[in-house]
């Protein structure tokens, strides 16, 4: 069940060539993905309506992690006014990796009515609550656009959605099977059976035989992983994955996993050593040639 790496050392010779196009590869890579994140922010900000201070949302520095419509719910919590439509407000999300923006939808434009920097976001769930409450979780927004603490009493379309809204608000929480991004050998994986594209910016490409390490589970059918090869996390549904059971293939994979690291790194530098060495010899040469055939 453990997914077959092949070493770099299985290249032969052309390993040094092969590593200088994986780089390549990966630089055009992200070039591609910086251009489609600006281009998204634009798409988003002239979607925007600023209610009173006006926040700039485009930054070679900012992507989009996540955004969403959830309820707002407000009001003294009674049963009668829980069963009251009124306490609903609809409302929409849109968290960046180093800013929230929360609006109300209107149409196809949305309102902005606060904003604050990701650091300074806190969820607590509010499971075991009763049905009304079901699916409902507290963000504390600690420093707002007014520089006040604010609270939202928020509640999610379902389990997996509420879920993925707290990991994604608050990443830096203690999930349910591990704590940091650490690779424990005790901890459970699951390997890919079955193709997955990603369908919202939260969740996770992942094609047949990728291992990952699964850092939260819902109970209506979705994981939050972490790819073993890159690092790379992510949600997607339980029906394409299968849990690996051995603790002995576990560690095989964890093994694996940094061998290849070990060598992509020795490899990496390197590369960068044999470019700064061409790079000088060529200079070198340069210089000479200058002088040989420079004026008398």
């Amino acid at each position: 069940m453990s997914r077959n790496y092949c070493a770099p050392e299985s290249f032969g010779g052309g390993s040094g060539d092969l590593s200088r196009i994986s780089v390549i590869v990966r630089e055009c890579n992200e070039g591609v993905r910086k251009m489609n994140r600006t281009e998204e922010l634009i798409s988003i900000e002239k979607t925007l309506e600023f209610k009173s201070k006006s926040v700039p949302v485009i930054s070679h520095s900012r992507w989009l992690l996540k955004k969403g419509a959830l309820l707002q719910m407000s009001g003294p919590k009674s049963t009668r006014t829980m069963r009251s439509r009124k306490l609903y407000t609809p409302t929409f999300l849109f968290l960046f990796n180093n800013l929230l923006l929360v609006t109300k939808p209107s149409g196809e434009r949305f309102q902005v009515l606060d904003s604050c920097s990701r650091s300074m976001l806190r969820t607590e769930d509010l499971e075991d609550q009763g049905q009304m409450l079901a699916h409902a979780f507290t963000l504390r927004l600690l420093h707002n656009q007014d520089d006040r603490e604010v609270h939202y009493l928020l509640k999610a379309s379902s389990m997996s959605d509420k879920m993925r809204w707290i990991c994604a608000l608050t990443p830096n929480r203690r999930t349910r099977f591990l704590s940091t991004s650490a690779h424990q050998p005790d901890a459970p994986q699951v390997q890919c059976v079955q193709s997955y594209s990603a369908q919202e910016p939260d969740e996770l490409s992942i094609e047949m035989a990728d291992i990952l390490h699964i850092l939260e589970k819902t109970g209506d059918g979705w994981m939050l992983g972490e790819r073993l090869h890159d690092g790379e996390r992510g949600w997607f549904p339980c029906r394409v994955a299968e849990e690996i059971v051995s603790g002995e293939l576990r560690a095989q994979n964890l093994r694996e996993c940094q061998r290849i690291q070990q060598a992509q790194g020795t490899r990496a530098r390197h590369t960068h050593t044999h470019t700064r060495s061409h790079s000088h010899t060529h200079s070198h040469t340069l210089s000479l040639t200058h002088t040989a055939t420079g004026p008398l």
